[in-house]
């Protein structure tokens, strides 16, 4: 059996209480890892500090994959090529999905808030963050659903690369410039989105249904990115 059909399974059956503490680790490493970009968007603008940040960014998912957590655009990808196979039930798929999700959130809530502006790291970017929060609220939801299957079209080939290739320059630049590449054009990744609306709901400049809508159409644009545009492209074409 394929290793991403193998890994699909072990990820359906761990307990929930690993799914979380997995969850929260790779959620964590994700919202660390968006804060560079924050730093250089501050002091560059937005063009150039997306530019910088998409440097930096991509150890996030780096440090997820070696270091194994669990984040659940990249168990779109796994879990949902097992549902494909018939490996993993459509319950089980779900079911990892949401306590991914959870465990994420928890873990960029703690980044964010206990870390980040705890420490008062964030403290003087705020303005930016909300700026930085209006801009992905501003699109429609039509436009966060395309921008979020562009996102885990690119995430879903890094973690790909992870499981096809040994350890190696290729494996690493294979999910490294596959996260970059999306940070550039500016694609829209749900759990990263919830690092940059946490400060601001908490400080109430941006509605709480506001960034319901754009996570949730982002989810789901995540979600045909990872099973269709990956999972389906890998099953049918028999590489999985």
């Amino acid at each position: 059996m394929n290793l991403v059909v193998k890994k699909s399974i072990e990820k359906v059956k761990r307990t929930r209480k690993q799914k979380l503490v997995m969850g929260f680790m790779a959620g964590a490493m994700i919202a660390l890892a968006y804060i560079p970009m924050i730093k250089f968007i501050d002091m560059f603008g937005s063009h150039v500090g997306t530019l910088m940040g998409a440097l930096f960014f991509p150890i996030g998912l780096i440090l997820v994959l070696y270091m194994g957590g669990e984040l659940v655009s990249g168990n779109m990808t796994v879990v949902g090529i097992g549902f494909l196979k018939k490996e993993v039930t459509f319950l089980e798929m779900i079911k990892n999905w949401i306590d991914i999700f959870i465990g994420n959130t928890l873990g960029v809530i703690f980044a964010v808030v206990v870390l980040g502006y705890g420490s008062g790291i964030l403290t003087s970017l705020i303005p930016t963050l909300e700026t930085m929060a209006q801009g992905k609220l501003s699109t429609t939801p039509l436009q966060a659903l395309l921008s979020g299957i562009g996102c885990n079209w690119f995430v879903g080939l890094g973690v790909m690369f992870f499981y096809k290739y040994k350890e190696g320059v290729v494996q690493f630049l294979g999910i490294y410039l596959s996260v970059a590449i999306f940070v550039v054009i500016g694609f829209q990744h749900c759990v990263a989105n919830l690092a940059i609306f946490v400060l601001p709901l908490l400080l109430k400049t941006v509605l709480l249904k506001s960034v319901l809508l754009n996570v949730g159409m982002v989810t789901l644009g995540n979600i045909f990115g990872g099973v269709i545009f990956v999972g389906l492209f890998n099953t049918t074409t028999s590489q999985v």
